[in-house]
Formats: C-alpha cells, sequence, structure tokens
C-alpha cells in the first residue's frame, strides 16, 4: 500500500523506514540452511524459493539404509516403508526439520508447500501460515480435486488486471477455467489459453535454476510528490552514481540506458536510449537519462509533470572487467532440466474426448513426474474472493468515499479493489479521463477485453 494512503487511512500513523542490509543478512542465513537441502536451490526473492529436495531424500535414505547414520527423521518410520523417497512421512519430517533449522536460526517462522511442480508447491504453501506446511500427494485425482475448487487469484502470475477479465467472463474458480475454455480460446492468445489449461491441470514447472545471467541492472526511489526539475534532477543525480558505482563494482557495462518514471496518478512510464558503446560511467548515465528526462517534462507542456517515483536502469549488459565477477547471486552451478512425462496439451484434450467430467479417470491420459520432484517454497498471503458479505457499522472508504456497511474485511476489501490504478488516478485526477494502460505484453486493457468480449460471445 502507498504510504500516503496508509496516512489517509490513518493519519496518526508512523513509517518505519525498512532495514534492507538487515533482511539480506538474515535472507543469507536462511539460504545458507536451504543450501543444505538443495546446493542449488533458486531464490525468489529475500523470503522464498524453491527447493527440490529429492536428490537430499535418496540420499539420506541410502545413509540410513547402510547404517552410516542414526537420523531422526526416520524415528517411528518403518524402514522399508522409506524406501520409497517421497513417502509422505518422511518428507514431510525432513520439511518440517528445515523449518525448525530456519526459525532456530533466525527467531522467524516459516510455511512451505510440498508437490510436485513449481505452481503446486506455491499454492500449498499457503495453506498453512505462517508456521506449517501442506503435502499435495503426487496422484492425478488428488491434484485436480484439490486445485479445481481453488480462486484463480491463488496462481501466481494471476493479479488484479488478469483475475477482472476472467471475473467478467464468469471465471472465478479455476475449474471454471477448463468450463469457459472456448470463450477463452476466442478472446486470449494462445499462449494465455495454453496457460490456463495447465493451470487447470495443474501443470507447472519443474525447471529449477540456480541463476541466471543478469540483462539490467537499476535503481529507484519512491517520494512525495515532486514537480519542480531541479528536484527531479537532483533525485537523478544520486540514482545515476548509485547505478554507475554498483555496475562499476560488479564489472558491468551496458548500451542501453532508461528511467521509469510513475506520476502522482500512478501512471508509469518508461523511456530509453541507446549509446554506441557500453558504459558505466556516471557522466554517461546522467547525460542520458537527464536527456530522457527533459523531453519527458517538454512533451507535458504546458502542463506540469509530477513524480512520486523516479528510477534509473543499464541493459544490454556485459562484462566490463573481471569475468569471475558475478552479480549479488552467490556462485552456483545451475539446474539440470528436469524430464517431464506429461504429453502435449493437445493430446490431453484430444484423448476420449467424449467424456466432459476432467474428474473422471479416463478422461486425461498424463503422469505427474511420475512422483519424480518435491517442491516446497515460501510466500505471501492471497486473499481469498469468496468470502460472505459481512454486517457491521458503516464506513467511508478513504479512496472513493463510498460509504461501506461492514466489518473490518470488509473494508479492507473494498480498500483493496480501490487500491486498483484506475480508482487511484480517478481520485487524485478528477478532471482527467481514467485511462487503463496495456499490458506490457500487448495483453489487451480490461475495458478493450471487456468490449471485444461483447462482439465476440
Amino acid at each position: 500500500m502507498p504510504g500516503f494512503i496508509g496516512k489517509k487511512l490513518c493519519p496518526g500513523l508512523k513509517i518505519v523506514s525498512g532495514s534492507y542490509e538487515k533482511y539480506k543478512s538474515v535472507s543469507k542465513q536462511v539460504r545458507e540452511v536451504f543450501k543444505e537441502y538443495d546446493p542449488v536451490f533458486s531464490p525468489m526473492g529475500l523470503d522464498e524459493a524453491y527447493i527440490n529436495i529429492t536428490q537430499h531424500l535418496k540420499t539420506r535414505i541410502q545413509q540410513y539404509i547402510d547404517g552410516n547414520t542414526a537420523d531422526p527423521v526416520f524415528e517411528n518410520l518403518d524402514v522399508h516403508s522409506v524406501e520409497q523417497y517421497w513417502d509422505r512421512e518422511l518428507v514431510e519430517n525432513v520439511v518440517r526439520e528445515m523449518r525448525r533449522k530456519v526459525q532456530d536460526t533466525t527467531q522467524l517462522t516459516a510455511s512451505a508447500g510440498i508437490a510436485v511442480n513449481t505452481m503446486l508447491a506455491k499454492i500449498c504453501s499457503d495453506m498453512n501460515k505462517p508456521n506449517g506446511q501442506f503435502f499435495l500427494p503426487p496422484v492425478r485425482e488428488k491434484v485436480i480435486d484439490f486445485i479445481r475448487n481453488l480462486s484463480v487469484r491463488k496462481v501466481c502470475g494471476i493479479g488484479k488486471v488478469t483475475e477482472e477479465m476472467l471475473k467478467y467472463l464468469g471465471i472465478v474458480k479455476i475449474q471454471e477455467l477448463y468450463e469457459k475454455r472456448a470463450q477463452l480460446k476466442i478472446l486470449m492468445t494462445d499462449c494465455s489459453f495454453q496457460h490456463f489449461l495447465r493451470i487447470f491441470l495443474g501443470l507447472g514447472s519443474t525447471e529449477l535454476e540456480a541463476k541466471s545471467d543478469r540483462k539490467s541492472r537499476s535503481t529507484e526511489r519512491t517520494f512525495p510528490e515532486v514537480s519542480k526539475p531541479e528536484k527531479m534532477y537532483e533525485i537523478l543525480e544520486k540514482l545515476s552514481s548509485e547505478l554507475s558505482e554498483d555496475l562499476q563494482k560488479k564489472k558491468f557495462a551496458g548500451c542501453t540506458i532508461g528511467i521509469k518514471l510513475k506520476t502522482v496518478e500512478f501512471e508509469i512510464k518508461t523511456r530509453v536510449m541507446t549509446v554506441g558503446t557500453p558504459t558505466n560511467d556516471y557522466k554517461d548515465i546522467l547525460s542520458c537519462s537527464r536527456a530522457l528526462l527533459d523531453k519527458e517534462i517538454a512533451l507535458l507542456k504546458p502542463d506540469t509533470l509530477k513524480l512520486r517515483l523516479m528510477g534509473v536502469r543499464v541493459s544490454g549488459l556485459g562484462q566490463g572487467g573481471d569475468e569471475n565477477q558475478t552479480d549479488v547471486s552467490e556462485n552456483r552451478p545451475k539446474r539440470r532440466k528436469l524430464q517431464s512425462n506429461a504429453p502435449s496439451l493437445i493430446d490431453m484434450f484430444s484423448h476420449n474426448s467424449n467424456s466432459c467430467d476432467p474428474s473422471s479417470s479416463n478422461h486425461f491420459d498424463f503422469n505427474f513426474q511420475s512422483k519424480e520432484e518435491i517442491g516446497t517454497l515460501t510466500f505471501r498471503n492471497s486473499l481469498s474472493q469468496d468470502r460472505p458479505e459481512s454486517t457491521g457499522p458503516t464506513s467511508s472508504c478513504p479512496i472513493c468515499s463510498q460509504m461501506i456497511k461492514g466489518d473490518n474485511d470488509t473494508i479492507n476489501r473494498h480498500i483493496d479493489s480501490c487500491l486498483n490504478k484506475r480508482y487511484i488516478r480517478d481520485e487524485l485526477s478528477p478532471c482527467k479521463p481514467a485511462v487503463v494502460p496495456a499490458d506490457k505484453q500487448g495483453q489487451l486493457s480490461i475495458q478493450s477485453f471487456c468490449t471485444k468480449a461483447k462482439k465476440l460471445l
């Protein structure tokens, strides 16, 4: 939530600055624990990761069978029952042990999801927060039963805009992605259509990569409203200096320099410029970024550019020095590709097409990795979209001024919806029409999507 919205909701709110260095320090401790279970785990931020513990399980089972170690995770387990590394009790014991180590090391709790692919594991990690774990058996029927009644918003990658588009088609639950597949085929790109079908089938990535080469580096700052060019130049100088120091420290240089601007109306603009030779020099970065900013200011005249965020980016990176110098990620070997036994989506939907029940045993002919891969991770909570309407006192929404009747949950859900960019634009710029920008990948905006849907359906 933006700080100014928080202060409007709570005038006495005190905002405490974060300590990024401390976050990184604790994150490093957590990653040391993860490395004990998967040396090439895939971090997804400071506080979450995908971890393939398959090989770890195999190794511990073999050590236990050989009698080389007294392992507490095998306590009260029949030795014959654990010769299969996907044994539920064994897997849960190992994940519970990992979570306990994280807590002992950092005094922080962790939640975990255990499943056959990253998509399912991430959903599962939200089931027993903030200090629990959830195991989804690697069985096709159980996966389908688990996922079909979940809200589409539970899936990583489906945000507010996509959720609104799907809701317009009557799609709220994952099961309805299959039921409305004809409409999706007409309205969505082939890539999006295939993606939605894979979600319904519970098919996610099983390929983890510890780190990839950095293609760009950037820095940005959020601040109270700024409209004076002199102040913008001052911020730009600081950002350019920080970025230049970072690039030189990492021995990187790039040919494309860009700026990111977020207006007080929450409209995001990006502008880029390509230079002849790779650079990480402060003067070059500042010169290009200032030229881009000046052009944007000139384009808006006689109106004034009012910003609340500014960023500077250098992309098209190559080594500008020691080839062994890498980014902040640790040097770890890349993950091998994992083999999938699942056939193509065309095969799945053409097989036994007379059946209309997706949960029937002969409708889809595929396997979930033959129980081959187990994953865990932690992540943020998602709000359920299906809670019943509450009753209670009436309050005024600080964003749209609408009177809301209900308890705190009802009010919070309404405010969440108002935090959509369109509502913020209407609130802050009542004289300007709300503009819904297209998605970065060229997908339709909600408005144009609904117009197209009306014409075609």
